[in-house]
C-alpha cells in the first residue's frame, strides 16, 4: 500500500454527490491509494510488442536496408554506393564522373592529316592520333585517262597522254626554253623578231623574200637551130633560177662547125615568158663582138648588135639577162 501526499486546490463547486468525499471548501491531507504498486514503470523504448508488431518493423528494417524493394520516393545521397567502370561516383555522392579510356588529348587533323580513332565494343574512342595521308597513286579513283601514270611519273610524253586536246609531239615548253621546229604556226602576234640572227631558213616571194634555198642553178641544154640551113656541130647550156616570177639565166651557144646554118641562133626556152624581152651579150672565143637577144614566146634568137648573124665556125655566144615568167 503507497501513501500519498496530496496538495489541493481550492474546491470551488461541490458537487450534488451526496458521496463526495469532501468535507470542507479546501482540504490538505495525506491520502492512502492502494495498487499503485502494480503500475509497470518501464520506459517507451523499452516496453515489449505484440509479435505481429514486432514482424511489421522487422519487416520495414528490411525493407529500408534492401534497396530491391524500393518502389518509389528519393534514396538519400548519403545511401548511394560507390559505382566503378565507364562511370565512377564515390560512396554516399550522387555526382559521377565519366572513366578515362583516352589519355591522348588535343586538336587532332589538319590540312595534311587526318584523324585516326580506335573505339571499343562500348562505343567508347580509346584512342586518337593524326595519321598523315600518303595514298599510292594508283588507289586514287576517279582520275581521268593517263593522269595517274602521269603523277607518278611527270615527263612531258605522259602530259601528252593525258591530255586530250593536245598537237604535236616532243617536250613541254615553258617560257626562256628553245621552241625547237613546230610542224606549223601562224606568227600575226610576234614582236622584236631578229631578222638578221633569227631567222633560218627560206622566206618566200610573197612574204618579200626570194624563195631560194640556195640551191646550184637550173641546167638546161635546149637544141639549137638557126633561121636558116643546118648547124653541123653546136651546143648549148642554159643556165638559170626562177625566184617567183622572176627568172635569172646566163646561156652560152659553142659553134664549132656551123656548116650551113645562117641568120639569128635559136632554141626553145625552159621557161614561160609573160611576153618578148630583149637583152645582150657577147662573143667571147674569137672577135668579142656585141650580142643581142630576144624571146619570141618561148624561143630564144641570138643576133650580133647589129642584127645581123653572128653564126661562124669557133664562136662562142654568152648572154644573160632576167625575164619576167608568166
Amino acid at each position: 500500500m503507497a501513501v500519498v501526499g496530496v496538495t489541493h486546490a481550492k474546491v470551488v463547486t461541490i458537487p450534488d454527490d451526496p458521496n463526495y468525499p469532501v468535507g470542507s471548501d479546501e482540504w490538505n491531507a495525506n491520502h492512502v491509494i492502494t495498487g499503485l504498486e502494480n503500475v509497470d514503470n518501464t520506459s517507451d523504448a523499452n516496453k515489449p510488442v505484440s509479435t505481429a508488431q514486432a514482424a511489421a518493423d522487422a519487416a520495414v528494417a528490411a525493407n529500408a536496408a534492401n534497396a530491391t524493394n524500393l518502389t518509389g520516393g528519393t534514396v538519400p545521397a548519403a545511401r548511394m554506393p560507390a559505382l566503378t567502370g565507364d562511370v565512377t561516383t564515390s560512396v554516399g555522392a550522387v555526382a559521377t564522373t565519366l572513366a578515362t579510356v583516352n589519355s591522348n588529348v588535343g586538336t587532332f587533323g589538319s590540312a595534311t592529316q587526318s584523324v585516326q580513332f580506335i573505339v571499343n565494343a562500348k562505343g567508347l574512342m580509346t584512342a586518337a592520333a593524326n595519321v598523315t595521308i600518303t595514298p599510292a597513286i594508283g588507289s586514287v579513283t576517279g582520275l581521268g585517262s593517263g593522269v595517274a601514270t602521269f603523277l607518278a611519273t611527270p615527263s612531258s610524253a605522259n602530259l601528252r597522254a593525258a591530255l586530250t586536246d593536245e598537237v604535236g609531239t616532243g617536250a613541254a615548253y615553258f617560257v626562256g626554253g628553245a621552241l625547237g621546229t613546230p610542224a606549223s604556226g601562224t606568227a600575226t602576234n610576234f614582236t622584236g623578231l631578229p631578222l638578221s640572227t633569227g631567222v633560218t631558213g627560206t622566206l618566200p616571194v610573197a612574204n618579200g623574200g626570194t624563195g631560194d634555198t640556195g640551191t646550184a642553178w637550173t641546167v638546161a641544154t635546149p637544141t639549137v637551130t638557126a633561121t636558116s640551113g643546118t648547124f653541123t656541130t653546136v651546143s648549148c647550156t642554159f643556165h638559170y633560177k626562177v625566184i617567183g616570177k622572176s627568172c635569172l639565166f646566163w646561156c652560152s651557144v659553142v659553134i664549132t662547125t656551123a656548116g650551113t646554118a645562117n641568120g639569128d641562133i635559136l632554141f626553145t626556152l625552159p621557161v614561160t615568158p609573160v611576153a618578148n624581152q630583149a637583152g645582150g651579150g657577147k662573143e667571147v672565143a674569137a672577135v668579142g663582138f656585141q650580142l643581142n637577144w630576144q624571146n619570141v614566146s618561148t624561143v630564144m634568137h641570138i643576133a650580133k648588135y647589129d642584127n645581123s648573124s653572128i653564126i661562124a665556125d669557133g664562136r662562142t655566144c654568152n648572154i644573160s639577162g632576167t625575164l619576167e615568167l608568166a
